[in-house]
């Protein structure tokens, strides 16, 4: 059972808006369709009885590589779903599109992972097709990620500039890196204020932080946008 301290928790409208998603369609995927398919993904929180309804930083991770996978490269749930269940099997993990190993190329209908040959080399394998390959490029949304070292699970998401997701801080919510101020609140104080200086005294950070929050606060679009 996931435990919420340092796993992050997202709503559905939330884990929309920081997708470039529908809420519709988020949901969907994590409570299955009306007269439709079954759930294409599952929340960390669904043994607390969340039934869908809050998913956590790992959820959302494999959530923005759907998201990708199907909005702007048209792969289908069903491709999605058989893949999610290949990868799963093959690292033991519910969370295999925040695998550190996770690649693909840039039309997104192959999707890759890294392995280490007998010479020592990494390749990749082409997951569908069970073929060796060297994809081109990596999906924009993994370039922002840092990953732990020891479960090779991604821990901390780059939004836009110093805005970041991390899960161990703020119940994973944006932050201006280096600061742990959430951006939601920096962003209300300056509304309130109109003064970038007023809010960074407040708070103990700099103006350019305030401006950073702000930014990211009426600008961001989506990680798979």
């Amino acid at each position: 059972m996931t435990t919420v301290i340092g796993n992050g928790i997202y709503g559905m409208t939330e884990a929309a808006r920081l997708l470039g998603t529908s809420r519709a369609r988020i949901s969907a995927w994590y409570r299955g369709w009306p007269h439709g398919d079954s759930a294409l993904l599952r929340s960390d929180y669904e043994d607390l009885g969340a039934h869908g309804h809050v998913i956590s930083f790992l959820d959302l991770m494999d959530a923005a590589a759907s998201v990708t996978l199907r909005e702007k490269h048209g792969v289908s749930p069903k491709t999605i779903r058989k893949l999610r269940g290949i990868l799963r099997e093959k690292w033991n993990t519910p969370h295999p599109f925040a695998r550190q190993e996770f690649y693909t190329d840039e039309s997104g209908r192959q999707v890759f992972c890294e392995l280490a040959s007998e010479d020592g080399e990494v390749r990749l394998l082409e997951v569908l097709r069970h073929q060796y390959a060297i994809p081109q490029v990596l999906l924009p949304f993994l370039k922002r990620v840092e990953y732990n070292k020891e479960t090779r699970l991604a821990q901390v998401l780059s939004l836009m500039g110093r805005v970041v997701l991390d899960p161990r801080r703020k119940y994973g919510k944006p932050t201006v890196q280096g600061t742990g101020m959430a951006t939601a609140i920096l962003h209300d104080c300056f509304i309130a204020t109109r003064s970038e200086d007023v809010v960074a005294e407040w708070y103990s950070v700099s103006p350019d932080d305030v401006r950073e929050a702000v930014a990211f606060e009426t600008e961001f679009r989506g990680i798979a946008a």
